[in-house]
């Protein structure tokens, strides 16, 4: 479990093992973050051989990924500091052995990928940040073929939902914007049987959940 926890006063990111029968195995502060009002969450995913990665904003506005143990010792820990401002949406475990996390850079959808030793890949924001408008993406996933794909938001005057799929170094394959009214910011993605995709969000008066199927080209199915 993730969230966010206190000590001496100050908003610290928290997470919690439990084991099969809701008992605590260990509880761990890692450190100051961001409570939410930025929107920017407290993640964490399974890894491989019992570790974990997390990720969480610190206040000074960069977006922090960590590697913990099987017993929440911090194996590595990475700031990113390549933007003036990045928050850490959404973090997903790779085949490799190692992380990529969806969020924001500079106003801009972030996706930046580690490997298993915390070594930076690569990290990449994508354009959309242009003439009054900004973007977020909120949800990755690994795709078959060691690909990426993103789900996320971009607002010019009202949010619209944004889908991007990449290839394994973060060069987009395809870039979908759906202008649909019903449609804004999506906020989970998976891989289908089919080779496809479903995406989840909500509409932009936050009223109503909708939920997507798309073929491996992101056109929706009718």
């Amino acid at each position: 479990m993730s969230g966010f926890g206190s000590v001496g006063g100050t908003v610290t990111a928290w997470l919690i093992r439990l084991d099969g029968n809701g008992n605590r195995q260990w509880e761990k502060f890692l450190g100051s973050a961001d409570d939410g009002g930025g929107g920017f969450p407290v993640s964490v995913a399974k890894a491989a051989e019992g570790n974990f990665y997390a990720s969480f904003t610190v206040p000074n506005a960069h977006a922090v990924v960590l590697k913990l143990d099987s017993s929440g010792t911090t194996v590595w820990r990475r700031e990113v500091d390549h933007y003036q401002q990045s928050g850490a949406e959404a973090l997903t475990a790779t085949g490799d052995g190692g992380v990529i996390f969806a969020g924001v850079g500079d106003g801009d959808g972030l996706l930046a990928k580690y490997d298993a030793s915390g070594s930076p890949g690569w990290h990449k924001t994508f354009g959309k940040n242009q003439q009054g408008r900004s973007a977020g993406l909120s949800a990755v996933t690994e795709t078959k073929d060691n690909g990426f794909i993103a789900t996320g938001g971009i607002s010019m005057g009202k949010a619209i939902l944004w889908i991007l799929r990449t290839d394994s170094r973060g060069n987009v394959v395809w870039d979908k914007e759906m202008t649909d009214k019903r449609l804004s910011t999506g906020y989970a993605v998976v891989r289908a049987a089919d080779g496809g995709y479903g995406v989840c969000g909500r509409d932009d008066k936050g009223v109503a959940v909708w939920l997507l199927k798309l073929d491996a080209a992101g056109t929706i199915g009718k």
